[in-house]
């Protein structure tokens, strides 16, 4: 499958209301399929997304996940009230790290349950270079089984690799610093381009 998605990503610390505003006018300009941010941001985005074809994603417990699930819940809960169209679950790299996949697959459960009554999809950050091929692998498997609709990984032609395995489980969306479009030729189970702003 041929990647013809793009989307931005509004996640720095960095980020302001002139590059919230810039990157919105861009992203209705050139039709791309959503700009994702935190939910601090999510109201004024789907203000101003409104009327267009861009969806409004919200990301969730970033930047680790350590929040608790319930916090992220209710984060999930006020960002679909104010105008997301998705949710991003920052998964908790703790929780991974110590090898509670019984836990991770609880919350991915429970966020899939809710969204999906929602008619919302759920994606999942996760942050392949942090984690071994093991527990990359042991992920993908619990996001699946769990019911997660796609992950968002960072640019890492590792990662990658041990996705490309994987990928027909879920969808794959890749963030990275600039629009890489032979990620796509390289990759063709890429689903999304996500652009760090």
């Amino acid at each position: 499958m041929e990647a013809t998605l793009i989307s931005y990503a509004l996640l720095s610390a960095e980020i302001n209301t002139a590059l919230i505003e810039q990157s919105i006018k861009e992203a209705i300009k050139n039709n791309l399929y959503s700009v994702i941010s935190a939910s601090f941001w999510c109201k004024k985005i789907a203000r101003e997304l409104k009327d267009t074809s861009t969806y409004n994603t919200c990301i969730v417990g970033h930047p680790y996940g350590q929040q608790l699930t319930e916090v992220k819940l209710f984060e999930a809960k006020k960002a679909i009230e104010m105008g997301a169209k998705e949710i991003i679950l920052t998964l908790n790299t703790s929780a991974i790290k110590s090898g509670t996949f019984e836990w991770v697959k609880i919350e991915i459960a429970r966020f899939a349950k809710f969204l999906h009554e929602q008619e919302k999809l759920l994606g999942l950050y996760i942050a392949t270079n942090y984690f071994s091929a093991l527990e990359n692998e042991k992920l993908i498997s619990t996001a699946q089984s769990a019911g997660a609709d796609y992950l968002l990984v960072p640019f890492d032609t590792i990662g990658l690799e041990r996705l490309r395995k994987s990928a027909n489980l879920l969808g794959v969306k890749v963030l990275c610093g600039q629009e890489v479009r032979n990620l796509m030729a390289d990759y063709p189970f890429i689903e999304e381009i996500v652009i760090k702003k």
